[in-house]
């Protein structure tokens, strides 16, 4: 028998190397694609695998703003498959405002694969809404705003003394957009997060950790 391709002989691979390549040679699932819809008040989840190998089970997480996920189901796997197969659940009660799902393969010693996590705005179509994540926040902080028409949004991050620390503007279309505001470079402490457009004001309290 020849000599193994993933062999690590010290000389032509690093250790970081050889280690992903081992990484990446297991994976029991190969996630073809991973999607969050809003549908009729429900949100629908749908992934599709291409590759099973002692794939155990899923197990869909759910989190609010908090980021505090906990299990709303659990659906078996293939255990062994190849080609393509499709998997869909329905969240029938979804959360309200923003909520995010977090897809979790499980394979048959107990070990666990976390897949990108999908944000859904639940919100009726008549309503603006702004939705700020997370709070409190460490590298970044985002915000959801729901138009109910394009329009210009101003945001601007201040301290408690209104001191502008950032800014960022924008034209966005109707529906829900989200904005990214970077603050890893920020001390600790309370800010505001100013939101403006022709429709309305917002102003909410964020804490930076």
């Amino acid at each position: 028998m020849g000599a193994s391709t993933n062999a690590n002989d010290g000389i032509n691979k690093s250790m970081y190397q050889w280690f992903t390549q081992q990484i990446s040679a297991v994976l029991p699932v190969t996630l073809k694609l991973f999607t969050a819809r809003l549908i009729n008040d429900a949100v629908e989840l749908k992934w599709i695998t291409t590759d099973e190998q002692d794939n155990a089970s899923f197990t869909i997480e759910r989190s609010g703003t908090e980021q505090h996920f906990s299990s709303i189901a659990i659906i078996p796997g293939a255990k062994n498959s190849t080609g393509e197969k499709t998997y869909v659940f329905t969240d029938n009660d979804p959360l309200a405002g923003l909520g995010f799902y977090r897809l979790v393969q499980t394979d048959i010693d107990g070990i666990k694969t976390f897949f990108p996590i999908k944000k859904i705005l639940n919100k009726k179509d008549n309503e603006q809404e702004v939705v700020i994540y997370p709070n409190p926040f460490f590298a970044e902080v985002s915000a959801i705003i729901s138009l109910q028409k394009s329009q210009k949004v101003f945001l601007s991050l201040t301290d408690m003394s209104g001191k502008v620390i950032r800014r960022a503007n924008g034209v966005y279309t109707k529906g829900s957009s989200e904005v990214r505001i970077a603050s890893n470079d920020l001390s600790k402490g309370i800010y505001f997060l100013k939101i403006e457009s022709d429709d309305f004001n917002f102003v909410k309290k964020v804490v930076k950790q």
